[in-house]
């Protein structure tokens, strides 16, 4: 056994000085603070998600569809999961479909490294937050959406997945699964350091604050998609966002009970059916890729918002109090965020044209594929 003769002949700490990995209890009206936090971050989630969907349906896709010439035909969103844009091109190019396809996950990209780029530069710590999360709902969804969309083939990614071989849809899923591991590792160090700024707690706590706000706002918003997918379903926009193994297996269940009906036999109850479909659509899917993406989301995650925070307890003269006005400047801007769709929403008849085919239609995915 040796001694760390660093450690060993190092100076005591001083009892004033502050000690970033320590795990001090917390200091009064910490619980008010955390409780602010989880209120912002789910208000701020609720905003860009809200303000994202409109970009990403109505300037991503509609917008991009009518440059290459193409008519909109209509357009329908959901209040709190998702949407869709139909549209008809006067061509069956394939250049201009597969570009108005990636044009929301390009624009989330892109708006998602504005705002980053923005918060750094900041200077009030609730802005910084808002930009903050900005750019982790924009570009940590757009590159998740783009890596399950082209691997599963559904959604904006169908398209990418039908014209590109297996090497370069290989590659494809694995850069922007890089991208959202990296989306959230640099995004989440810049939130973990402002929170470290307004939780009078140890980075570990911070951390977890910050673990607790992610989750409770997640929560919230997945609910609220939830029960409106439940009680106002769409469809085109179920139908939209299937995967490929899905589709196909449809098919060859379709094809299967064609056979049975010309040869007589008898026909399996809808309980059959519905076992044999999911047996079909488990040996058409690919490789899971759900779980590493997830784990890597996750990881990066953690890591950025551990070193924000310790960069942020390094620094004790930097520490300010989030105060109830900037928490209900938030939740009125979600709200004028919801009140905006649910607009947009109600004029969606005066823009509906004759039905468009399913080929002609974008969705968007939902907080999930947030």
């Amino acid at each position: 056994m040796w001694v760390n003769v660093r450690t060993f002949m190092s100076p005591a700490p001083s009892p004033h000085r502050r000690d970033a990995h320590a795990s001090a209890p917390p200091a009064p009206g910490s619980g008010r603070a955390l409780l602010r936090l989880v209120v912002l971050s789910a208000c701020v989630g609720l905003l860009w998600s809200r303000v994202t969907l409109v970009l990403h349906e109505l300037l991503g896709h509609a917008v991009t569809a009518s440059l290459f010439g193409a008519r909109v035909t209509g357009y329908h969103l959901f209040v709190f999961a998702g949407g869709r844009v139909s549209y008809r091109f006067p061509d069956e190019r394939p250049g201009p479909r597969l570009v108005t396809s990636l044009g929301g996950i390009a624009l989330e990209l892109l708006v998602g490294a504005v705002a980053l780029a923005l918060a750094r530069r900041a200077r009030r710590p609730a802005v910084r937050y808002a930009l903050a999360s900005l750019a982790v709902i924009d570009a940590a969804h757009g590159a998740v959406y783009l890596a399950r969309g082209t691997h599963y083939g559904y959604g904006d990614g169908a398209l990418l997945a039908e014209a590109l071989g297996p090497i370069t849809r290989i590659a494809i899923v694995a850069c922007a699964s890089a991208i959202a591991v990296v989306a959230t590792l640099t995004a989440g160090r810049e939130l973990g350091r402002l929170a470290a700024d307004w939780l009078p707690s140890s980075p570990r706590r911070v951390v977890a604050s910050m673990v607790l706000a992610a989750v409770a706002s997640l929560a919230v918003h997945g609910a609220l998609a939830w029960g409106e997918l439940r009680w106002f379903p769409d469809a085109r926009y179920a139908a939209l966002m299937q995967d490929a193994a899905t589709e196909r297996a449809k098919q060859e269940l379709a094809r299967r009970l064609l056979e049975a009906r010309r040869r007589g036999e008898p026909l399996p109850s809808d309980e059959e059916r519905r076992r044999l479909l999911e047996a079909l659509a488990r040996s058409k899917r690919p490789w899971p890729l759900d779980p590493p993406l997830a784990l890597g989301v996750i990881a990066g995650a953690l890591v950025g918002l551990a070193r924000g925070a310790r960069e942020g307890a390094a620094q004790p003269s930097r520490r300010r109090t989030l105060t109830k006005r900037e928490v209900g400047v938030a939740a009125l801007a979600a709200l004028a965020a919801v009140g905006v769709v649910v607009v947009l929403r109600a004029l969606e008849a005066r823009f509906e044209a004759p039905r468009a085919s399913a080929a002609q239609v974008l969705p968007r995915a939902g907080p999930d594929g947030g």
